[in-house]
């Protein structure tokens, strides 16, 4: 910021750089005016250098992170809990499947039957539960962000190229 000072102390922003709005350069400059600098025998241009700390400037004019309903978040922490029970059910009843494989091979063993029955229906216990909770959470979260007026991601396929690409949409 370049100032010129006048022998009668009166103080007048002369340029900046880089170069400012015209609202931003006005108020530097009425600030500048009403400084009751001391008389002196001649004037004087000063330069002043004023760093400002903060964003980096590649980050400036760059929007903030979308702020979500709290109805994303539950939907987000069901889903991930449904997850969660969908892994170790899947793995529980192929285990049990395969189990149940192997009594059809060795029929004499009746206790491996029932360890098969166990282990299977342990998985169901998990695996129904974990898929409900997981399509509910989805759709918990697709509520939300459509209400928040956010993007839908999606995959897309076009038949004519056979190709898939990802989609965002806007429902209005």
């Amino acid at each position: 910021m370049h100032v010129d000072v006048d022998a009668a102390g009166m103080a007048t922003l002369v340029k900046t750089e880089p170069v400012l709005p015209p609202n931003v350069s006005g108020c530097l400059g009425g600030v500048i005016a009403a400084l009751n600098l001391p008389k002196s025998g001649g004037g004087t241009e000063v330069a002043f250098l004023f760093t400002f700390t903060g964003a980096a400037a590649s980050t400036i004019g760059q929007p903030p992170p979308p702020a979500y309903p709290p109805e994303y978040y539950s939907g987000r922490r069901m889903r991930r809990a449904g997850i969660g029970l969908i892994i170790p059910g899947s793995i529980l009843f192929g285990i049990g499947g395969l189990v149940m494989i192997g009594f059809f091979v060795d029929t004499s063993e009746t206790q491996i039957l029932f360890t098969a029955l166990g282990v299977g229906a342990l998985g169901g216990a998990l695996l129904i539960p974990g898929i409900i909770l997981a399509v509910l959470g989805k759709k918990r979260i697709e509520k939300a962000m459509m209400q928040a007026r956010f993007p839908m991601p999606g995959i897309a396929f076009d038949p004519v190229r056979k190709s898939t690409h990802l989609t965002l949409a806007w429902r209005f």
